[in-house]
């Protein structure tokens, strides 16, 4: 049995009461923030940056609706977060296999957050066959692409718990696919500066 790995969780620090925007006062003192609307009375489209803080604000179902609609227009952003959303079930029903479907295609344009997720999906078998190989490979990258700080950390410890699994063989075959996947980018330099 494999020892689950820590993923990347944007999970958010709810503070009552502290809410921006426009709002009016619930029955219980909770203060809800209203919809912009058109003049028609149909919610307005949000920017990606004002969904994103909702995500984290931890308002999922009102985050939703938007990241659907950003998403379908083929927003990268709107895909890995609404991916990470169907992984950890928030505001929607836990889908591992259609958050592996939305987060795969991201993880492939170089997006750290959702490299590091597929990676961990792959070594646990959520969402998609269990493959330590390609974990490795995903967790590497995830290294490579993450800024400093403590997501590159929880990716590097990840990355540490699944090499330490693998055979000589398979480590070897994870790191030559790593660099096969960055040199079709232009960056196999990066695998060496690790």
């Amino acid at each position: 049995r494999h020892r689950l790995l820590r993923l990347p969780r944007d999970r958010p620090r709810l503070r009552p009461g502290r809410r921006g925007g426009s709002d009016r006062r619930l029955h219980d003192g909770e203060v809800a923030e209203e919809e912009e609307t058109d003049e028609d009375g149909k919610p307005v489209a949000l920017t990606y940056e004002a969904v994103l803080k909702l995500y984290k604000d931890g308002q999922y179902e009102r985050a939703l609706p938007h990241l659907e609609l950003l998403a379908n227009g083929g927003h990268t952003g709107a895909k890995e977060i609404l991916g990470i959303m169907y992984n950890l079930g928030q505001g929607v029903e836990r889908d591992p296999k259609k958050a592996y479907d939305l987060l795969v295609p991201c993880a492939e344009q170089g997006r750290a957050l959702a490299q590091h997720h597929v990676g961990v999906m792959n070594f646990t078998g959520n969402g998609t066959a269990h493959d330590s190989i390609k974990a490795l490979m995903w967790l590497q990258l995830a290294v490579i692409n993450y800024p400093d700080g403590s997501e590159r950390e929880a990716a590097r410890r990840d990355r540490d718990s699944v090499y330490s699994r693998l055979s000589r063989r398979d480590r070897e075959n994870a790191m030559l696919m790593t660099r096969e996947w960055l040199a079709k980018r232009g960056e196999a330099h990066l695998l060496d500066m690790q």
